[in-house]
């Protein structure tokens, strides 16, 4: 026979024993209680749902399919709008630089603009040959005009210097700029 001197407890199982009814009472109780939660939230999700879908049923009543349709025409006719516009030529800014780089001593006679080729063959006169050096120099330091060509220099009656300017400015000068979103 063993001598023990610290004597073993009996550890009993949870669900053994005595008063194992009493035990698994709260056990159960949570568990209704999580399932009766569940069962609320799910039918109060299931009442919104009906809401949400009487909601779109109604929008899909009222919904005016000519005016999406008006809508989806005006669309593409901007589309097209934009891109006419995009290749269209504005004139107006090359004489809006030419206004910039106009010497006050020199007068712009006529004009004429090659669109295609970006370039404008001017006219003008100027009330010296400095007038019309400075008028050189103004068409050269423009970062729009690529290149400026002199030719027919010539002094008129009145003394003033008369001369021809060909023109040559960038591409994107005489194009349509978009705004930047």
């Amino acid at each position: 026979m063993d001598i023990t001197l610290i004597p073993k407890k009996q550890v009993q199982p949870f669900f053994g024993g005595k008063m194992t009814f009493l035990k698994i009472i709260p056990f159960y109780l949570v568990l209704a209680a999580a399932y009766g939660g569940l069962y609320y939230y799910e039918q109060k999700l299931l009442v919104e749902k009906e809401g949400v879908d009487a909601e779109i049923q109604k929008i899909i009543q009222e919904r005016k399919i000519e005016t999406e349709e008006k809508v989806l025409l005006l669309d593409k006719q901007l589309k097209n709008l934009g891109n006419l516009l995009g290749s269209h030529i504005y004139v107006s800014r090359a004489l809006a630089l030419l206004e910039e780089t106009a010497h006050p001593k020199a007068q712009f006679k006529s004009f004429s603009v090659d669109a295609g080729k970006a370039t404008m063959e001017l006219a003008v006169s100027a009330e010296s040959y400095l007038a019309l050096a400075k008028q050189i120099v103004n068409f050269q330091t423009s970062p729009d005009i690529l290149k400026a060509e002199i030719t027919g220099i010539s002094i008129n009656p009145d003394g003033k210097v008369d001369f021809q300017a060909i023109l040559d400015f960038k591409p994107e000068v005489l194009k349509y700029k978009t705004a930047k979103k």
